[in-house]
C-alpha cells in the first residue's frame, strides 16, 4: 500500500519538490519499547505496516524513485524523513 501512494505521489513531484514523513524509526541493537509495540499492532490492524529503520526507508524510496535526503530528529518519538525526486535520465 505504501509503495502505491509514494509512487503516485512521485508521478506528480517536480524537480526540487521534497516529501517529508513523520514516523518512528527502529534503531537496529537498541529496542524500544513503545516502537516494539506500535509495530505489533500496525501488524495485527494492517498486515504488512511495520516500523522501518533508516536503511529500510532508503530501499522503500529507492523502489518509488526517490532519494531519501536527510533524517531530522525532533524532540518526540517520531524523525521527519525528507525524501527528494531520484532524477530521470
Amino acid at each position: 500500500m505504501c509503495r502505491s501512494i509514494l509512487r503516485n505521489s512521485r508521478s506528480q513531484r517536480r524537480e526540487g519538490d521534497r516529501l517529508v514523513v513523520a514516523e518512528t524509526l527502529t534503531v537496529p541493537c537498541h529496542p524500544d519499547i513503545q516502537t516494539g509495540l506500535t509495530d505489533m499492532l500496525m501488524l495485527m490492524l494492517f498486515g504488512e505496516a511495520r516500523q522501518r529503520t533508516v536503511d529500510e526507508y532508503k530501499f522503500l524510496f529507492s523502489e518509488c524513485e526517490l532519494t531519501l535526503s536527510q533524517v531530522i530528529p525532533t524532540t518526540d518519538p517520531y524523525s521527519l524523513i525528507e525524501a527528494v525526486p531520484t532524477a530521470r535520465n
